[in-house]
């Protein structure tokens, strides 16, 4: 299933506006071990209070919840955040991830909406 990216046709729905921002991402499946499995050139594309597009080599199956640490560009300091993949789409060789924040504080949101 595909989506709408642009033209007049698609009605906008989201609850918070979305920043341009690139944060480098590691991403884990495994909330007991914490073990971290970095995809390579894993990163976000936008990002708002209430989720984010992630840019991946890979593809991840929708509804599947993730543990993700982003790593914010003005410390580098990690912020770790649980989403939930809302979709999937291929796009230029890489696939993009609709990602819905299923666990973060608001500090966290913030820090990760600053370029």
């Amino acid at each position: 299933m595909g989506r709408n990216f642009g033209g007049d046709s698609m009605e906008e729905r989201r609850k918070y506006p979305r920043f341009e921002v690139n944060h480098p991402v590691t991403l884990s499946e495994d909330k007991n071990t914490n073990k971290l499995r970095r995809q390579s050139k894993a990163e976000t594309e936008n990002v708002s209070k209430g989720g984010f597009l992630l840019r991946t080599e890979e593809p991840i199956v929708a509804e599947k919840v993730l543990n993700l640490r982003i790593y914010e560009h003005s410390s580098g300091e990690p912020v770790d955040v649980e989403a939930k993949v809302v979709w999937c789409n291929k796009k230029h060789g890489s696939f993009v991830q609709g990602m819905a924040f299923t666990k973060i504080g608001w500090i966290e949101a913030d820090r990760i909406l600053r370029p």
